[in-house]
């Protein structure tokens, strides 16, 4: 069965920490495709967002391209913080998987704050702020679209990727 998982959260909540572990128990036919590392490759730094469209068209590309492994997870590691993001721009690949599943990353402000400050590329706090304001909580569009949604309130991820394995 292929999946499609998608990441919901602002930087440093926890996001790529749950795709290495989801990937540490699966091993084989796990395709990461992460934001981050695209304008990382491409521009050198993932804060540089000078070749959005690019960047992005890529992303969801590789997302197709791994979807013909019948037997693979595709994480979608990026913030997608609005159901627009989460589904409008993905409806292309909504046909492509059997099961899809939204892990939303839900954590305390502070802690967040405190994470992101350890990350490779921290995120302006001013920046973090308004990210914090974007969010949008699931909604019909992504009920709809998700056969499951997962919320993250803490640091214990091994239940949310068990359940996600199982399927």
């Amino acid at each position: 069965m292929s999946k499609l998982v998608m990441m919901c959260g602002v930087p440093g909540s926890g996001k790529s920490h749950f795709t290495r572990e989801y990937k540490s128990k699966v091993g084989k036919h796990v395709y990461v495709v992460s934001s981050d590392q695209i304008r990382e490759l491409i521009l050198g730094t993932p804060q540089d967002f000078s070749e959005d469209k690019l960047c992005w068209n890529i992303f969801y590309d590789l997302a197709k391209t791994y979807s013909i492994d019948s037997r693979g997870t595709v994480i979608l590691d990026a913030t997608n913080l609005t159901s627009y993001l989460r589904t409008v721009k993905t409806k292309k690949l909504k046909q492509l998987f059997d099961y899809r599943c939204l892990v939303v990353f839900d954590l305390d402000k502070e802690v967040i704050k405190k994470q992101n400050l350890n990350r490779k590329w921290p995120v302006p706090e001013s920046v973090l702020e308004r990210m914090f304001l974007k969010y949008e909580e699931p909604g019909d569009m992504d009920k709809e679209y998700f056969n499951d949604i997962f919320i993250v309130k803490d640091h214990n991820i091994e239940n949310v990727v068990l359940d996600i394995i199982k399927k």
